[in-house]
């Protein structure tokens, strides 16, 4: 198998990728040109061609989503899309880009559409929409709320997860003041935190959750820089079949996973940090071992998504 370049590429790097449902392609990140056309930190690929989405945003897209009507959903650390000011989160339809509200006062990491239609941003920021938040908000079409009083506020909320079954999942870096992960499930209004204790060993002090996979079955595949859950070995990746159960032990890697992506047939695709331009970052798990795929990046992917 090889990877095959989509067309000219851009010319910086790509932080998110999401799939729409005709099968194009939506890359953001820190770019100004795909294709060899102009594209400010977000465009789409057709199959063919990239295309930019109206002017674009202003500074680099850190998370991108799809509802269910198509419309792109971006998040990063810009302030103007499409020519109008757009705090940190904002939607394009196919034909223009509009603000939610007035937005966020910090980074945005990652946006999730919930089955709902609403929108939750997650990052570093303390308000969104004049209300003040601990790095997650939820958008509900009219204003921003708040999602749980009792949410600590970490060093940041980077990743998120809605599950087949509607569920949320949520995945930060720091400390939380339930002296557990950093990371919960939001259920009926409410955030049910793991109950699990994340190691990183000496030089990780405040271990992270990067990313989420979703396997055929449910279950769901946790990865961040941490070595050991609770008593469990784990080279920066676990197996949970709910936010409450045991840990079992997945094959890890010696290096941190940034983005998982899962293939309708079980298999796994990983980008990690890496330890040298030859191992390419990516790897594909098969069930019973990690395969390093094609080198293709010379740094490390922060994002990714399996486009059926």
């Amino acid at each position: 198998s090889n990877w095959w370049p989509l067309g000219a590429g851009t010319n910086g790097q790509v932080l998110t990728l999401t799939s729409l449902p005709n099968g194009d392609v939506v890359a953001g990140g820190n770019f100004t040109m795909a294709g060899g056309i102009a594209a400010s930190h977000i465009a789409r690929w057709d199959g063919v061609s990239w295309l930019p989405l109206g002017s674009g945003v202003d500074a680099i897209v850190r998370g991108t989503d799809v509802a269910a009507n198509g419309d792109v959903v971006a998040g990063g650390d810009f302030t103007v899309a499409g020519g109008m000011g757009a705090r940190r989160v904002a939607r394009w339809n196919g034909a223009a880009w509009s603000a939610l509200g007035t937005g966020c006062d910090d980074a945005v990491r990652d946006v999730a559409v919930l089955p709902s239609g609403d929108i939750v941003a997650a990052g570093a920021f303390a308000e969104a929409g004049g209300v003040a938040v601990a790095g997650l908000a939820r958008w509900h079409g009219a204003a921003w709320l708040s999602m749980d009083a009792t949410l600590p506020f970490l060093t940041s909320w980077r990743t998120l997860q809605v599950l087949s079954n509607g569920e949320l999942w949520i995945g930060g870096q720091g400390v939380t003041v339930w002296g557990r992960a950093p990371m919960a499930k939001w259920s009926n209004g409410t955030f049910v935190p793991s109950a699990r204790r994340f190691n990183g060993g000496a030089s990780v002090t405040t271990p992270s959750v990067n990313a989420f996979g979703e396997l055929p079955n449910g279950d769901l595949l946790v990865s961040g820089t941490f070595l050991e859950v609770d008593a469990l070995v784990a080279h920066h990746m676990v197996r949970m079949q709910s936010i409450s159960s045991v840990p079992q032990a997945f094959e890890g890697h010696w290096w941190p996973f940034l983005a998982l992506a899962e293939r309708s047939n079980g298999v796994v695709i990983a980008a990690s940090e890496g330890y040298s331009h030859m191992d390419g970052h990516v790897l594909s798990w098969s069930g019973t071992h990690w395969s390093d795929l094609p080198p293709v990046w010379w740094t490390p992917l922060e994002r990714a998504q399996w486009c059926p």
